[in-house]
């Protein structure tokens, strides 16, 4: 496998002929083989670690850890590649490799770090490969992506950057390679699989008046946030929301305390966020936040030497286009989606001095709402449903 970036084309090159002398073991979805310096690997996710060497294997649910100044490249059994810098930690949580079929399902999820996979278009006919943070989804369909995790720090929140970076050309002339990456924030609690998206579901399904299903949600020990976004991806319109939770409020008084204005409007616009898809292709790039929406942009071709270099620095090194521009972060704020939601609070009796505190926490600024239309609805009426996000099926919740 060739590619454009030094660095892996060296890893490949130089430790390609040890790769292919030693077979995979039954169980295992792929093999070290690239280790520099102090590299972890836990079996299960659990410890103690084991100190990874080539060709070790690695196998679903294993955990690998990188150290300063180490690093590490593993082959799955399609000749997917993932090159894991320093300091970060990654996690198999799933992968299978149909060869018959030339279709592989796979889910890796980088808990920090920077991690560059590149997944080939020539062997695999149908790609189904996500890549997870803490923060967002990536599913991709053959092409070459750098992942940045950074943690939460001291006045640092949570971000993910997804580079889409050029990768190997097509082998068969006149091959079109498809390369595109579909990105969405990662929310667990709005996965199909989630128990309060499922309990609402169920509730909805059997024509349940929504004021109902949330009482009933409450008393069950759901958490009022998790009701509000389950019932949002579901397709539940906004000011629909809005009245049912007033009238519930109404027949039972004790759950205003538990479920104020400003929840009501935080949830219900971190819910629209979540359902926002951004499709992106090569030399695109897209920067995940917390309470914003998806920051997109450019790569330029001087772009490309600084994110070769990540693969040696890890999340210590320079990313291009990070942090985003004021103009960017203001742009991404969804201020008519939150006005939008306070003016129907405001409507159905919140205070909207109130509301100016959450506005202002959410980095809107309150304005007289005047005619704003309608809210905006969700592009399908299930968590992963018709509007574009079929290749991204459900996944596991955060541990």
């Amino acid at each position: 496998m060739k590619t454009k970036w030094p660095g892996i084309l060296v890893v490949l090159i130089g430790l390609g002929l040890l790769w292919w002398a030693t077979p995979i073991l039954a169980g295992d979805v792929g093999q070290f083989n690239r280790v520099v310096n102090q590299v972890d690997l836990l079996k299960q996710g659990k410890a103690p670690p084991l100190q990874a060497k080539v060709p070790d294997g690695v196998a679903v649910q294993d955990q690998v850890d990188t150290m300063a100044k180490s690093m590490a490249v593993v082959q799955f059994v399609d000749d997917s590649t993932m090159t894991i810098s320093p300091k970060s930690k990654v996690t198999i949580e799933d992968y299978m490799f149909d060869p018959s079929k030339a279709q592989s399902n796979g889910t890796v999820k980088i808990l920090q770090g920077v991690v560059e996979s590149v997944i080939p278009t020539e062997k695999l006919q149908k790609k189904n490969i996500k890549i997870i943070t803490t923060t967002a989804i990536a599913g991709i369909r053959g092409t070459t992506l750098v992942t940045v995790a950074n943690p939460e720090g001291p006045g640092k929140p949570e971000s993910t950057i997804f580079y889409v970076i050029p990768g190997p050309k097509p082998t068969v002339p006149g091959e079109k390679k498809k390369t595109s990456v579909r990105i969405r924030t990662y929310a667990p609690e709005l996965m199909p699989n989630a128990p309060t998206v499922r309990f609402v579901a169920d509730r909805l399904q059997k024509n349940v008046p929504l004021d109902q299903t949330i009482k009933e949600a409450l008393q069950s020990g759901h958490k009022p946030c998790d009701l509000i976004k389950a019932a949002v991806v579901l397709g539940v319109n906004a000011q629909q929301l809005v009245w049912a939770f007033e009238k519930t409020f109404e027949n039972d008084p004790q759950y205003r305390k538990v479920c104020t204005p400003c929840i009501l409007l935080k949830c219900t616009v971190e819910a629209l966020r979540a359902l926002k898809v951004e499709d992106i292709s090569e030399m695109q790039y897209v920067i995940i936040k917390e309470n914003l929406a998806p920051i997109r942009g450019k790569i330029t071709p001087a772009d490309l030497a600084a994110i070769s270099k990540l693969s040696t620095t890890g999340i210590e090194g320079t990313m291009p286009h990070y942090p985003p521009t004021q103009r960017q972060i203001d742009e991404a704020k969804l201020p008519q989606v939150a006005r939008q939601i306070a003016a129907s609070l405001i409507d159905a009796g919140a205070s909207q001095a109130e509301l100016n505190v959450c506005m202002n926490n959410l980095g809107v600024d309150f304005v007289n709402v005047e005619a704003w239309g309608e809210l905006p609805q969700p592009e399908s009426t299930t968590a992963f449903g018709q509007g574009g996000t079929e290749d991204l099926p459900p996944v596991s919740p955060s541990q």
